[in-house]
């Protein structure tokens, strides 16, 4: 097996998360974006409205989403609210 995917409907529907994972020695290969392309025409079928995160320094993750056609829309902002 070169990897995985999965879709997730847990919560928010009709949006669902795509996951994947492609292992090392298969990487660079083209296969994750292939992946992620699958499993958007899977959620589409499914009545479902595909989306994913990464981390926004993981480059490699975030080219892989992009060339499989998912876009960049939000940012995630991390920080603390004092008390």
């Amino acid at each position: 097996m070169a990897g995985r995917g999965s879709l997730l409907f847990h919560y928010n529907h009709p949006y669902c998360d795509v996951a994947m994972g492609i292992k090392e020695e298969y990487r660079r290969r083209g296969l994750g974006a292939y992946l992620v392309q699958e499993l958007k025409r899977i959620a589409y079928e499914m009545g479902g409205i595909p989306a994913a995160r990464c981390d926004p320094n993981n480059i490699a993750s975030r080219t892989t989403l992009q060339k499989a056609g998912l876009v960049p829309f939000a940012h995630i902002l991390a920080g603390k609210i004092k008390e």
